[in-house]
Formats: structure tokens, C-alpha cells, sequence
């Protein structure tokens, strides 16, 4: 589904002209003319969350005989992202993940056992546009 982007003058001396995104990703401008000729323009960026470029995987592990699960995140897009994992053992925020990097992070179950389960992996870029990925796990018996 494509946005439509409106807009509408306070000023009953001013125009509106809108431009459309097309397609998303893709960015509409709103160009506002004020009485004197003077323009003002926003401009709206829509992404899709495969924009952001995050590829995740999740393992479960024996380290010794302890359960432990490991989250990977790799920043595979253009930009800085925030990275965020939760899971049932803890959560973890990776700020600053550069493009071509990584954030790891290994939880204890603290026990021989860990019970099946999902991880939520977000990643956030500047201006705030997020990605959530939701990674099911297999058990472990250690």
C-alpha cells in the first residue's frame, strides 16, 4: 500500500502543492507558498523495516553444564543502528552499531536447562524508523 501525503494552508493566502512518495520506500515533499513567494518545504521519508538492514541469529549452547543462549546482530545496511535484544534471560542495547558490524551478547540460563522460546531483536536508527525481528530458539539440555 502506497501513503498518500495531504496538506493543507493555515494561511487563506498561501498554496500547497504535494509531491507523492510513489512507492515505499520513496519520499514526498510538501512545498508551502506563503503570500510573498516565500516556499517552505518538509520533505517525508517512508522506509520499510527491511530498510534498515539487520540480519539476526540465535543459538542455544552448552558452556559446560550450563544452557546458554547467543544472540547475533549484524548491522548489514548504510547506517548507524541501536540494537536492542530481549529475550526470557535479559535484555541488551548495543548503541552505535556501525555498518558492516556486529553485537553479540550471550545469556546464562543459569540452570541445565533452557526451555524453548523467542528473541526480539530491534534495531533503531536516527529520525527514530525501527525494525523488530522476532528469532525462535530451539531447547537446550545441558
Amino acid at each position: 500500500m502506497t501513503p498518500v501525503v495531504t496538506g493543507v494552508a493555515t494561511d487563506p493566502y498561501a498554496t500547497v502543492a504535494v509531491t507523492q512518495p510513489g512507492t515505499v520506500p520513496g519520499t514526498a515533499s510538501v512545498d508551502v507558498t506563503a503570500e510573498d513567494g516565500t516556499v517552505s518545504t518538509t520533505t517525508i521519508e517512508f522506509v520499510t523495516e527491511a530498510d534498515l538492514g539487520v540480519e539476526s541469529t540465535v543459538r542455544t549452547q552448552c558452556t559446560g553444564r550450563t544452557a546458554t543462549l547467543v544472540v547475533r546482530a549484524v548491522n548489514t545496511g548504510g547506517t548507524v543502528l541501536d540494537v536492542a535484544v530481549t529475550t526470557p534471560l535479559g535484555t541488551k542495547t548495543f548503541r552505535d552499531v556501525a555498518p558492516g558490524k556486529s553485537a553479540s551478547q550471550t545469556f546464562s540460563a543459569r540452570a541445565q536447562t533452557l526451555a524453548a522460546g523467542t528473541v526480539t531483536v530491534t534495531a533503531t536508527r536516527e529520525g527514530g524508523a525501527t525494525s523488530t525481528q522476532q528469532i525462535a530458539y530451539q531447547p537446550a539440555t545441558c
